[in-house]
């Protein structure tokens, strides 16, 4: 049984195996966005520079339409997830700035009284 795994699995195409990777890095994200660190988001912008850049040059003349079409699918699924982040970092960060504000407002009432 292993044996067949490992023989059908082999005999993927190159765009198979390109656009199988791609789609599972992107699932990945879509489901861990939300709580990827700075660090994270560095490495995993470096993997989908690789997916988009060195991968996808290696492919792209075995690429059909529709492959080429899910790439840009993909591309944007990961950019979607990738602005939803930082929307939600911007939105903490705005969110302390008020908690900061509020404290610093409360101390200047407090010493106006």
């Amino acid at each position: 049984m292993f044996a067949a795994i490992l023989f059908f699995g082999a005999c993927k195409s190159p765009e198979e195996s390109y656009l199988d990777g791609f789609e599972s890095f992107v699932e990945r994200i879509e489901r861990e966005a939300k709580d990827l660190s700075d660090e994270d988001w560095k490495k995993n912008d470096a993997c989908f520079s690789e997916f988009v850049g060195e991968k996808y040059d290696k492919v792209k003349g075995e690429l059909s339409y529709d492959g080429k079409k899910k790439v840009g699918e993909l591309t944007a699924r990961y950019c979607k997830s990738r602005a939803k982040a930082s929307g939600k970092q911007f939105l903490d960060l705005i969110e302390s700035g008020k908690n900061l504000f509020e404290g610093f407002a409360e101390e200047i009432m407090k010493e106006l009284e």
